[in-house]
Order: C-alpha cells, then structure tokens, then sequence
C-alpha cells in the first residue's frame, strides 16, 4: 500500500509518520485490495485535524477527525473508517443472494 503523509504548515516528526503508517496498514487487513492512502495533516488554533483518503478497485473511503492531540485524532479517524470498511463489506461481500431459478414459493 502507498501512503502519501502531508503536513499543511506543520513538519511531521518522524515517530508521528511511524505511527500513522501503522495505524494506516492496519486498516488494509480488513480490506485487502485497497493501495492508496492520503492523510493530510494541519492545526487549526487549538484544534489537530487530521483528513484520510483511502482508495483501491474503485472504491474510496473519506474522513475528517479533530481532537486535542494529533496522535488521538489519528486513532479517532482510524476508528471511523474501519467502520466505513466494515459497513461496506457487510453490504457488498456478506449479501448471500439466491439465483431466481432456485426461489422457493410456498403455497
């Protein structure tokens, strides 16, 4: 997976993209075929806002967290959008249907 970390008017620490990445490849477990990640990073008065883009086969997966602390606001996104990931899955993967020559009609 290629993750692409920018910090808008901030640096980004070395251990802030160790952890980011982690964080990130974790979320790949659930959905495999995903390759791209975008997370931008920025500080809005007192506010840590950290925004996730994650794409792979034609679908794409978008988030915003703020929190008082960058590391929080990660795991708060991550959190999100593994919720997103899994909402997905059950509505496209887990959806058994039965092919319409083998419905049963009950009389």
């Amino acid at each position: 997976m290629r993750i692409d970390i920018t910090g808008r008017h901030m640096e980004i620490t070395p251990s802030l993209r160790e952890y980011v990445e982690r964080k990130i490849n974790k979320v790949v477990k659930f959905l495999p075929t995903l390759r791209d990640a975008r997370v931008i990073m920025y500080i809005e008065k007192v506010d840590h806002i950290v925004e996730a883009i994650i794409s792979g086969n034609g679908v794409s997966f978008h988030s915003i967290e703020k929190a008082n602390d960058m590391y929080s606001s990660v795991d708060q996104l991550v959190r999100k959008i593994e919720k997103q990931i899994v909402k997905y899955k059950e509505k496209h993967f887990e959806h058994k249907s039965i092919p319409p020559g083998e419905w049963k009609i009950e009389e």
